[in-house]
């Protein structure tokens, strides 16, 4: 998992353009990916699957610090999991070794992967809102 986080968080840099020393903002941007994706499936497993089965009655206030507070802890986690300079490194070494077609079709599909996904999941919730 760890090895793959990385590797993912090395492509999504270079898709950034940013420096080869820069990990924070692909971070920031996984974390902003997958608070907007899984905000979006929960919603949508709530609304088609356990909205008949149980009840919730969350205030908005509520709602918003559990927003934060799993935005924040993904950040956390995720810098946790590319800090290890060993295997981000061999992460690292193994982009670089592919060829400028490859390492192209890469960044490409996961691109079109990352804005699908998003973009599918967050108009497919606001529509069912």
């Amino acid at each position: 998992m760890k090895i793959f986080i990385c590797k993912l968080h090395v492509i999504i840099k270079y898709v950034g353009g940013n420096s080869k020393s820069e990990r924070y903002f692909p971070i920031l941007f996984m974390a902003f990916w997958l608070n907007i994706v899984g905000q979006s499936f929960i919603y949508l497993t709530y609304l088609y699957f356990i909205k008949d089965l149980i009840r919730v009655e969350i205030s908005y206030a509520t709602l918003k610090v559990i927003a934060i507070g799993i935005a924040i802890l993904s950040v956390v986690v995720l810098y946790s999991l590319v800090n290890d300079d060993e295997i981000y490194g061999n992460a690292e070494d193994w982009f670089q070794s592919k060829d400028p077609g490859e390492k192209l079709r890469m960044k490409f599909a996961l691109g079109i992967i990352l804005f699908s996904v998003f973009f599918g999941a967050l108009i497919w919730m606001l529509y069912k809102l």
